[in-house]
């Protein structure tokens, strides 16, 4: 729907209903924006190792599609994907599938949405900015989740509220970061972790 109300697709739609976790074409991309579904796979739905034997069992769909968009992307492309707090903290599966990503992918940035800005009230997300051709070095995190509260009636997110990220990020010259928290400024926003070292906080 947003897609024909900003005319895309008029004229031919570019959307295909198809299972996209079962999708083995050779195409790939040099950009990926991905907002997926979470939760498991609905019930009669094609197992997606039983398609992907290359994927890692699981079935969350958030873990699945980060393996699919991992598979997708050409080297030197960039990726920003909406996932669950799971991603980063969970185990087994997950923990497997998150080793993959910051050994072959540069993990660089990772921002920290409020509670329900995609999702029910009580589902945390983030978005993940990642890049593919090299491993992590460094993460870097924003939290615009600790202290901040939006709803869709009374005080919904808007474009400005990310101006603080947006100039943090460094679009293009991302060398000249620099960290708003320290020690002495403890409720600074923007830091830098090493990938081992990184523990989201649950707040």
């Amino acid at each position: 729907m947003n897609l024909y109300l900003h005319d895309i697709g008029i004229e031919k739609s570019p959307i295909a209903c198809q299972d996209s976790l079962l999708d083995t074409s050779d195409r790939m991309y040099d950009v990926i924006l991905a907002n997926p579904p979470f939760g498991t796979r609905p019930q009669g739905s094609v197992e997606v190792s039983a398609n992907r034997p290359e994927f890692v069992k699981t079935s969350d769909n958030q873990v699945n599609f980060l393996q699919h968009i991992m598979s997708i992307v050409k080297t030197g492309g960039r990726v920003a994907v909406v996932l669950p707090d799971n991603v980063l903290t969970d185990g087994n599966a997950t923990a497997k599938v998150r080793e993959k990503l910051l050994k072959d992918f540069n993990l660089h940035t990772i921002l920290r949405l409020p509670t329900g800005i995609f999702y029910a009230n009580g589902v945390k997300t983030n978005v993940l900015f990642f890049e593919k051709g090299e491993g992590t070095k460094n993460i870097w995190v924003y939290d615009y989740r600790t202290g901040v509260k939006h709803t869709l009636a009374t005080k919904p997110m808007m474009r400005e509220h990310l101006d603080d990220f947006v100039n943090c990020y460094c679009s293009g010259h991302i060398e000249d970061r620099v960290q708003t928290y320290s020690e002495e400024n403890p409720n600074g926003r923007w830091r830098k972790f090493l990938p081992m070292k990184y523990i989201p906080v649950t707040s």
